[in-house]
């Protein structure tokens, strides 16, 4: 059973595609934010999948569907740049590649110079990190989650502009802008209300 909150379920998620469970299929003409917009990830919420696995989320929780529908939007990239010709081995490469240039340079994890994680695992744990606020600022500001996931848009444009340019632009320089139209549309009808001052505090 494929169940993304357990280990392995991204290579199970492969099982499924390689057994015609989940069809990668779309029309060639919606674009990155049509996909994202009608399946809820733009806003950090997961309302639709994007290649049929609906019926597969029994019992998941909203993190669960999001963490799906996550995954399936950095597939859905990748098969779109890659003229709609999916390669298990090449997207796998791709994306933890993406993710280990994004991790910061300068971080180190003791155990990890004693456990050589596979791609996949390490794509797991990226995606699972992603996905994770601290359970402290969780337990105040329940919002924050919110907040945080709606990010996770951002995430599948940088993954879009690594694979046409092999580049990575900081991701604190898109969170940066977006803070900023957050800033301006609170200030547009110029009534703050408390709601909107506890998010910027």
């Amino acid at each position: 059973m494929y169940y993304p909150g357990s280990a392995g379920w991204i290579e199970k998620y492969f099982e499924l595609i390689e057994t015609n469970q989940i069809q990668l299929n779309a029309k060639s003409d919606i674009t990155l934010f049509d996909i994202s917009r009608n399946s809820g990830l733009i806003y950090g919420v997961a309302v639709n999948t994007i290649f049929d696995s609906n019926a597969l989320q029994t019992n998941w929780t909203p993190k669960d569907k999001l963490k799906n529908l996550f995954f399936e939007t950095l597939i859905w990239t990748h098969w779109t740049q890659s003229n709609f010709l999916f390669d298990k081995e090449t997207f796998i490469t791709d994306l933890a590649s993406y993710y280990s240039s994004i991790k910061p340079k300068n971080s180190f994890d003791f155990l990890s110079f004693f456990k050589k994680e596979s791609a996949i695992s390490s794509i797991e744990t990226a995606i699972e990190e992603r996905l994770e606020l601290d359970k402290r600022i969780l337990e105040t500001r329940i919002w924050l989650n919110t907040l945080n996931n709606a990010f996770l848009f951002l995430d599948v444009i940088l993954f879009k502009e690594f694979l046409e340019t092999k580049k990575i632009r900081p991701f604190q320089t898109l969170t940066e802008k977006a803070m900023h139209f957050y800033v301006d549309a609170v200030h547009c009808d110029e009534d703050i209300s408390e709601v909107e001052e506890k998010l910027f505090n």
